[in-house]
């Protein structure tokens, strides 16, 4: 099994964890228990190095998904049935239907599909227990990204800052390992680059923050490289941790919104401590208070 493989910046905090492998996900939460929990919402990174599944992804392996199917997943209803009865004719929602390959090729791929996504669901919770958590998405990223030059990291922008703790994972399904940087935590940026920061409003919308962020900073920031192999998954929360995916082919990718008072520490949630730490280190916040 190929081993997971960073180049840490020593200009960033060490802020990813590589846990031990395991054969099965029940060994890995009975061996971590609430720790994971404990590092996820203290923004950490955790490299779980080996995910096993319950089924054959080598013909999986083998495809390439349009550009235009890049994030389709379970929102879009890629894991439901292939087809159904509408009044006496068969009828498909299934994105899936869409794609030039032979039905029976296509109806293949919804099985698998149907079954991996059914097996997650399961193991997360076996990771998360204590989290009551509702699924946002799963998404079939089965189309290459290749970062463009000097892109820079990032921190997620969504339409709208949820009343959630988001719960995201990132499991490598390609052949070949899956190349990402990452950088600081939102909240150490605040301390690290309150020069750059230092207007921000502590009533700043959280995404509104991030957009400044990845503005100002996600050219600037030192960044960590880490390559994780097939069946490998980085647990980490993208709203909060700078990341770019340099390259990759073909992931599954997990968002679930998480009920806030069921966290182990529901003091760190970001929407309750994020407007606390502008206060703390910039102008604007020393003006607002």
């Amino acid at each position: 099994m190929a081993e997971t493989e960073i180049e840490f910046n020593p200009n960033v905090d060490q802020n990813v964890i590589v846990l031990d492998e395991h054969d099965t996900i029940d060994q890995c939460a009975s061996a971590y228990g609430d720790r994971l929990a404990e590092w996820y919402e203290a923004h950490k990174l955790i490299v779980l190095p080996y995910w096993k599944l319950n089924t054959d992804i080598s013909f999986l392996q083998t495809l390439t998904l349009p550009d235009r199917m890049h994030k389709i997943g379970s929102a879009n209803g890629i894991d439901g049935p292939m087809f159904e009865l509408k009044g006496s004719s068969l009828v498909s929602r299934n994105p899936l239907y869409h794609l030039k390959l032979d039905l029976p090729i296509k109806v293949l791929i919804r099985d698998q599909i149907f079954a991996i996504f059914q097996q997650l669901r399961s193991d997360l919770r076996k990771l998360f227990p204590r989290y009551r958590m509702e699924e946002a998405n799963i998404t079939f990223r089965f189309s290459p990204v290749t970062a463009a030059p000097d892109s820079g990291r990032h921190v997620d922008v969504f339409g709208q800052s949820w009343p959630k703790h988001r719960l995201k994972l990132f499991l490598n399904m390609d052949t070949t390992p899956r190349i990402w940087r990452t950088s600081f935590d939102i909240l150490r940026l605040l301390e690290v680059y309150r020069e750059e920061l230092r207007d921000i409003s502590p009533n700043i919308d959280r995404n509104d923050f991030n957009v400044i962020v990845n503005e100002r900073l996600g050219r600037v920031v030192p960044s960590h490289t880490i390559r994780y192999p097939t069946l490998s998954c980085i647990i980490g929360n993208g709203e909060t941790v700078l990341h770019e995916v340099v390259s990759g082919n073909r992931m599954i990718a997990m968002e679930f919104a998480v009920d806030i008072d069921s966290m182990l520490n529901p003091d760190s949630y970001i929407g309750a401590v994020l407007p606390t730490h502008i206060r703390k280190f910039s102008m604007a916040g020393e003006v607002a208070s």
